[in-house]
């Protein structure tokens, strides 16, 4: 009985660290979309260093940390076959052909815009590779989807060689991309943009994936250092890239190389936590479907032709006030919304 006794308080142990650990990444999750959502109301490409512009790259942790966290769920050791992917590519296809469609639903008979949907055969190459359109944020989910794909195939090859690769695709991002200034002031970026699944996805679920197999865990001063040396180094690239550049910006910038030191930093910042709240965890468990919406409200608070438009030039006049009515607003009903929509049954799939 004894032994029994112990091991069911073992057991309890277990569990209540599994949920801890659990709450902790929901938490990070919903941090991170409230970092995007920051980052979607304020950004704009700006030369010079102000308030927006410094709060627009303290937001960039948190998509190369939904891709790590992707990483980080994905990987599970002697089980890399393509048919693990096959389920999980489904649904994030069923959530981003739902969304665009409810996108240019809203973009056309509510904000009376016809950019979108076009007939040409350039709708799929802004849709999946560019991003452009009313639901441009959209893109993370299709590159997700190529990133897994690449990773389940890569993977048999074990974690030197990935690695080895990320750090290639990275590289190069960073060289076709905002380090291209270094070619000359006159140079320009990859038209294509370099913001996808391969040169930014791939590095991230990479680090995601190889932090869980190797368990890696720093202490806190060291991961505080390395979270502070990544926003500096971050901020000293854009400020270098902003003059170096003809008509290069100080922001926005998708990814530096500051920016894999800040965000694995901020991941295992949180990792460390052991935080455990059930209403941020239920929110962050929901943060699929708030991303996917959130963007939608944006657009009905800050497009002219909107029945409930606030202000689309607050970014221009520096009006923080209105900023932050403008964020708390698309916050707020995107919420809002996701709680509704998860309520039915059928429809969690776009949310959750």
């Amino acid at each position: 009985m004894a032994q029994l006794a112990s091991d069911g308080r073992l057991a309890s142990i277990t569990s209540s660290r599994m949920e801890t650990r659990d709450a902790s990444v929901d938490s990070l999750r919903f941090v991170c979309f409230l970092a995007v959502a920051t980052l979607h109301v304020v950004t704009s490409p700006q030369r010079d260093i102000t308030q927006f512009a410094i709060i627009d790259h303290l937001t960039r942790f948190a998509v190369p940390i939904f891709f790590m966290m992707s990483g980080h769920f994905f990987e599970k050791p002697g089980a890399y076959g393509i048919a693990r992917v096959i389920p999980r590519a489904r649904r994030l296809l069923l959530m981003f052909g739902f969304w665009e469609i409810v996108y240019n639903a809203v973009n056309l008979f509510v904000l009376h815009t016809a950019d979108y949907p076009s007939t040409s055969i350039t709708l799929v190459y802004y849709l999946l590779y560019y991003s452009s359109g009313p639901a441009y944020h959209l893109w993370f989910l299709p590159h997700l989807v190529v990133t897994v794909f690449l990773f389940a195939i890569l993977r048999r090859f074990g974690f030197r060689t990935l690695l080895a690769l990320a750090g290639i695709f990275y590289a190069a991002g960073l060289l076709l991309g905002p380090w291209v200034v270094l070619a000359g002031p006159d140079a320009a970026p990859l038209s294509i943009g370099v913001r996808n699944g391969l040169f930014f996805g791939f590095p991230f679920f990479v680090l995601g994936a190889w932090l869980r197999d190797t368990k890696v865990d720093l202490r806190m001063p060291v991961l505080l250092a390395g979270m502070v040396f990544g926003i500096v180094l971050q901020m000293f690239e854009g400020y270098a890239i902003s003059r170096l550049g003809a008509n290069s910006v100080f922001a926005p910038h998708d990814f530096l190389l500051g920016t894999a030191f800040f965000a694995v930093s901020v991941f295992l910042i949180f990792r460390r936590l052991n935080l455990y709240g059930p209403t941020l965890a239920k929110l962050g468990r929901l943060s699929p479907g708030i991303f996917c919406i959130h963007i939608l409200f944006l657009n009905l608070f800050t497009a002219p032709a909107s029945p409930f438009f606030i202000d689309d030039h607050y970014v221009a006049n520096e009006n923080y006030a209105t900023a932050f009515v403008v964020f708390v607003l698309t916050v707020g009903c995107s919420i809002a919304t996701t709680l509704l929509i998860a309520r039915f049954r059928p429809l969690r799939p776009v949310v959750q």
